[in-house]
């Protein structure tokens, strides 16, 4: 019973420390555990990790990889958690599913959009601003996620992720046999497609004010000093549709488009 009450305690203490540090466009990121359950989970799960793992870790140059995460999410104020999972995309309850993550023994991760935008105060004069502290922008990505949700989930785009960098395409693809459709999704690959429809509008609001737009495309611009030469010559850019959860636990290693705020 002690022991009971104890797991209960440890389990809100990790919740309430997800929750106070949630703010609306965050990528929440779970290293998912597995269960009896979800025991099905286990060969994509392994496989997941396994083309994350060929991807980013290098001992020498990138020791501080992250390559475990097998889920990525958004969270939406007001609407939810917006998750691409079997068998369809859809809003969660944010603190029930945060909450069953934990029990399930996930690590819980949340990313931060680290870089700032121009605005305009109330003065007319020029001010930084998060991401977060954007309504407009928010709701761009909200509407984008409404697009998703309700669409199938494409167990085909892993397939072709993994097949790619096999035949030496580890962030294009090149080759998609078993793609089911341009509407069905996987979960980063569905978070990325959002912050993308964000990075469209912020550039024509950008050219219609005679300005350089200040967001630029995701996990498309690699420090040299963290990957080998001949990584860098092969590079030429991360597709949406090779996005893995990986590249937002690791943009450090490009042009550090977000932060880690919290892990539990």
């Amino acid at each position: 019973m002690i022991g009971e009450i104890m797991d209960k305690k440890a389990v809100a203490k990790k919740v309430k420390k997800v929750m106070d540090a949630l703010k609306p466009g965050d990528v929440v990121q779970f290293d998912s555990k597995l269960r009896l359950r979800n025991l099905y989970m286990l060969i994509p799960y392994f496989l997941i990790r396994r083309h994350q793992k060929k991807i980013f870790k290098n001992n020498r140059l990138r020791p501080a990889a992250k390559w475990h995460d097998t889920h990525t999410t958004i969270y939406f104020p007001g609407h939810g958690i917006f998750s691409v999972e079997p068998p369809r995309a859809l809003y969660k309850d944010t603190e029930a599913y945060i909450t069953k993550g934990v029990k399930d023994g996930d690590r819980i991760a949340i990313y931060r959009y680290s870089e700032m935008f121009i605005r305009k105060g109330e003065d007319g004069k020029p001010i930084m601003k998060d991401l977060h502290d954007i309504p407009e922008y928010i709701e761009v990505m909200k509407k984008a996620a409404d697009k998703i949700v309700g669409t199938k989930y494409d167990y085909g785009q892993l397939l072709d992720i993994m097949l790619n960098r096999i035949l030496g395409y580890g962030t294009k693809l090149k080759f998609r046999p078993f793609d089911l459709g341009k509407k069905r999704k996987a979960c980063s690959i569905g978070c990325r497609v959002i912050y993308e429809a964000l990075r469209k509008f912020v550039e024509v609001k950008a050219y219609k004010d005679g300005v350089e737009p200040d967001m630029t495309r995701l996990f498309d611009n690699p420090d040299e000093d963290d990957w080998t030469e001949k990584e860098m010559r092969k590079f030429d850019r991360t597709d949406v549709e090779a996005t893995t959860p990986a590249h937002f636990a690791n943009s450090r290693y490009f042009d550090g488009e977000f932060m880690r705020i919290v892990r539990v």
